[in-house]
Order: C-alpha cells, then sequence, then structure tokens
C-alpha cells in the first residue's frame, strides 16, 4: 500500500501524540492507586488507635470491672464487607485507567511504527 508522506508522517506524530498521553492516564492511574493504599492505611491505622486506647485504658484501671464505651468506635470499626464496597469503586477506577492506558499505548505504538514499513507514494 502507497501512502504520501504528508500522511505517513501525521499518523506517526498521532501515534507520539497518543504514546505521551498514555503516560500521563498512567501517571493518573498511579496517583489513584496511592490514593486507594492511603485509605486502606488510614482505615486501618484508626482501628489501631481505638485498639490500643483500650488496651491503654483496661492496663491503667488494672483491670478494673467497669463497662467500657466500645459503641464510639463502631463507627470507625466497620464489617469487613462493608469496607470492601466502599474500596470496589476505587479499585473498578485504577482498573479501567489501566486498561485505557494499555490500549492508548498499543495504539500510538503501532501509529509510529507502521509508517516505518509502508511504501511512499511519489
Amino acid at each position: 500500500m502507497k501512502t504520501s508522506r504528508t500522511w505517513l508522517n501525521r499518523m506517526e506524530g498521532i501515534g507520539l501524540i497518543l504514546i505521551l498521553f498514555s503516560f500521563f492516564v498512567q501517571s493518573f492511574q498511579s496517583d489513584s492507586e496511592s490514593s486507594f493504599r492511603e485509605s486502606q492505611n488510614y482505615h486501618l491505622n484508626k482501628k489501631l488507635d481505638h485498639i490500643w486506647r483500650l488496651i491503654g485504658k483496661e492496663y491503667a484501671e488494672e483491670h478494673s470491672t467497669s463497662e467500657m464505651n466500645l459503641k464510639s468506635y463502631d463507627k470507625d470499626w466497620e464489617f469487613y464487607s462493608r469496607q470492601v464496597k466502599e474500596l470496589e469503586n476505587w479499585e473498578g477506577k485504577i482498573n479501567l485507567f489501566s486498561q485505557i492506558g494499555t490500549w492508548i499505548f498499543v495504539l500510538g505504538t503501532i501509529l509510529v511504527i507502521a509508517p516505518k514499513f509502508m511504501e511512499e507514494r511519489e
């Protein structure tokens, strides 16, 4: 298939732009993944802080029989199934951007490579 040099240059330029765009998509996906992990760590650390306070209180009172107020911790101590539903939204977005970035990169690479194997029309 013979095509003009102008068309081959445009095709290569579009491919390079897509490769550059895929880099930005990958960067956004990486930032989203980082935010997701930070959110998980925040929830875990908050729960550990509550456990630490309870243990410290019990130790300080030398195992007194006074009732501890566990209801104040219920909000932070969610069941795992509820927390997973909240985090599934993040995982879905991360996976979507990962797939988009991959396909944009592949398409851009094809557009950069293809003109090298096509004959130029004179």
